[in-house]
């Protein structure tokens, strides 16, 4: 008779039904398995499913450390996805801000124009812009924080073994490449806008 003893991840879960091995092919068919598992020391564990391996051709050879490098590959697959989609949203969060810059520019010609001629400079009207869209950027990368915040703490009301955290150098980091971003896409559309003439706001009223 044989016994699965069910206390290692490799080995499958017992179903309950304890027979020998030709009963088991008797019920099973053509489709009955055989699974043994062994323990082995960490330090020889490669080089023993190395040895099965070439010993027997027609086995699969599992390892825990098999298990490990699976999980461990695609919890890395899933970290680059999540990596990539927060890639795509902060660019489509830089050019949505530099969209709103730029129509922003349009209607606020006239009051360009009107700062130029009482003496501001295209440094000075260009830092003014900068500023207003920083602050925005940074107003909208702590409402984003806040929310991931939120989320977490939900999570880890309802499924207690999520354990999810917001690291506080990460969210810091976070904010201020927001307030980057905003800053970037603000300067780049209102650049050309900022160095406008007082004459050419004129000639167009």
């Amino acid at each position: 008779l044989y016994a699965v003893q069910a206390t290692s991840p490799v080995a499958p879960r017992a179903s309950g039904l304890l027979t020998d091995a030709s009963m088991a092919e008797r019920i099973g068919g053509s489709a009955a398995q055989t699974v043994i598992g062994a323990a082995v020391g960490a330090d020889v564990l490669d080089e023993a499913a190395r040895a099965l391996d070439r010993a027997v051709l027609e086995a699969l050879v599992l390892s825990r450390a098999d298990f490990n490098r699976s999980i461990l590959g695609a919890l890395e697959n899933l970290f680059a996805f999540v990596a990539g989609v927060a890639g795509l949203a902060f660019v489509a969060g830089g050019v949505l801000i530099a969209n709103a810059a730029g129509l922003s520019m349009v209607e606020r010609r006239r009051e360009i124009g009107v700062l130029k001629a009482i003496g501001y400079s295209s440094a000075r009207v260009l830092g003014c812009i900068s500023l207003e869209f920083a602050a925005l950027g940074f107003v909208a990368g702590v409402l984003g924080i806040a929310g991931v915040a939120a989320s977490f703490a939900v999570l880890n009301r309802f499924q207690p073994d999520a354990r999810l955290a917001l690291d506080g150098v990460q969210a810091v980091w976070m904010v201020a490449l927001a307030t980057a971003i905003a800053l970037a896409s603000a300067v780049a559309a209102s650049w050309q806008p900022a160095r406008i003439r007082p004459l050419e706001v004129l000639r167009g009223e």
